[in-house]
């Protein structure tokens, strides 16, 4: 899934207004993702997760920290 496909599927299935979806973050996006899916307040740990397991497999930008 891309960055404009997430904002599409939260414009469209989530319900969430686009002008507010195209101010989200990255993290914001992921976070409201998440949320929807039944997944509350375990973004950053998720997040975390990730980075440890593909560190050495993926480059992804991390700047949005």
């Amino acid at each position: 899934m891309t960055k404009e496909e997430l904002k599409k599927y939260l414009i469209e299935e989530a319900e969430c207004k686009e002008e507010h979806v195209n101010n989200m973050s990255a993290k914001e996006l992921f976070n409201k993702y998440l949320q929807w899916n039944g997944i509350c307040g375990y973004t950053d740990d998720i997040i975390d997760a990730f980075k440890g397991a593909f560190e050495d497999e993926i480059l992804l930008d991390w700047s949005e920290d």
